[in-house]
């Protein structure tokens, strides 16, 4: 039996894989689409054991961004940006990604 955490964890995984799902899902010839490949890691289980956090990270060195994912449950969460990081480039290439303007 799979449980509710590993049904998000594997969710999650297949969401934030980067190049190998996105880019299957690219439509042909359309060169402005990029995906985005985040390193995922799950965190150390902490006070409430229903929660699922995960630390994302996109880029090194100076330009990485990482940020922090928690899920409560399959439809409430947060998304924390990790003080420190420096989430400009990632903010870049995301609006590529999504043709954003």
């Amino acid at each position: 039996m799979i449980s509710r955490r590993s049904a998000l964890i594997m969710l999650l995984g297949a969401a934030l894989s980067g190049e190998a799902c996105a880019q299957n899902l690219t439509p042909r010839g359309d060169s402005t689409s990029n995906a985005l490949a985040l390193r995922v890691v799950q965190l150390a289980a902490g006070s409430d054991p229903n929660v699922l956090a995960l630390m994302a990270s996109y880029g090194k060195g100076d330009d990485e961004t990482k940020f922090v994912i928690e899920l409560q449950n399959e439809s409430h969460g947060l998304f924390r940006h990790v003080p420190g990081s420096h989430p400009v480039r990632f903010l870049e290439e995301l609006k590529r990604a999504l043709v954003a303007s």
